[in-house]
């Protein structure tokens, strides 16, 4: 079970790397007009795979993420908008850089709220991913704004915040956690845009964001986070920096550096790391002698 939740938030991880090439390709859309129409499309498919799921129980699933809920999708709707201005006010490797130190806040957060001990291989894959992302970002961190770095710590505090709060509640399905994140990140998007029109282009890539991006990224980590210590979930879901690089490469013709390409060597040497060591204990702990 804890491989198989693993190559979720994995997978999850490769969902959400698509949104800095999209985000590059945009003809016109503002900030505020992205995060408007990608909620609304994250929030509308949720609601359909939820439908789906539940049928009649719906407003009952609903109810039982409780507080834990609450919390998580106020968490994940700071960060979806806190991510997006992140970018607009520096690089993306900044970004990036200042967003990895979710594994840190995961780790100090698990352990207040859910007495999650971080392992010692826990806290060696964290510097080794770490020393990866850095290494990635390098040539890009020292360019952009203070308010820019800022909200990308504001992301990883956030997202962090996101996960304990799945671990939380990881007894009940925490979907409609990012369902509600998704309404609240439409209202912030809805009361900070100037106007929504944009083009059919920009229109189309949002709800895409909205669907692959968002609404299957969460769809996947939430199924895995249920048997993912909150620090271990970082990490394995810094993928996502692992993989951005490459999209944009493939999407726009952005070649990643040799920096990069080591970094996210270091990065995947760290997820792979953890896993299998994960994989391994669990494999002792459910063969053990009575």
């Amino acid at each position: 079970m804890y491989g198989r939740s693993v190559l979720l938030v994995f997978l999850a991880g490769v969902c959400w790397s698509v949104g800095g090439v999209m985000l590059r390709c945009m003809e016109s859309a503002t900030g505020p007009q992205v995060l408007f129409y990608r909620a609304v499309g994250m929030t509308i498919t949720l609601l359909l795979i939820l439908a789906l799921r539940y049928r009649q129980r719906l407003v009952t699933v609903f109810r039982a993420t409780g507080i834990a809920g609450v919390v998580g999708s106020l968490c994940l709707a700071t960060a979806f908008t806190s991510n997006i201005f992140s970018m607009l006010h520096t690089t993306v490797a900044t970004t990036l850089f200042m967003q990895s130190t979710q594994i840190f806040f995961a780790a100090v957060l698990g352990w207040v709220f859910l007495q999650e001990m971080v392992r010692p291989a826990t806290w060696i894959a964290m510097a080794v991913a770490l020393t990866g992302v850095g290494v990635m970002v390098a040539e890009g961190v020292v360019r952009g704004t203070l308010a820019g770095g800022l909200l990308g710590l504001v992301t990883g505090m956030t997202v962090a915040g996101f996960a304990v709060a799945l671990r939380a509640g990881h007894t009940v399905d925490m979907l409609p956690c990012a369902c509600f994140a998704g309404v609240f990140s439409a209202i912030a998007g809805g009361l900070m845009v100037d106007g929504l029109a944009v083009t059919p282009h920009d229109f189309g890539l949002c709800l895409v964001m909205g669907v692959v991006q968002l609404a299957l990224g969460f769809t996947l980590f939430t199924m895995g986070a249920s048997h993912v210590p909150a620090a271990e979930l970082m990490v394995v879901a810094l993928s996502e920096v692992v993989l951005a690089p490459f999209w944009v490469w493939l999407g726009i013709g952005e070649r990643p550096s040799a920096l990069t390409l080591l970094g996210g060597a270091i990065i995947m040497a760290a997820i792979v790391g953890l896993a299998m060591y994960g994989i391994q204990r669990k494999f002792v702990t459910d063969h053990q002698l009575p």
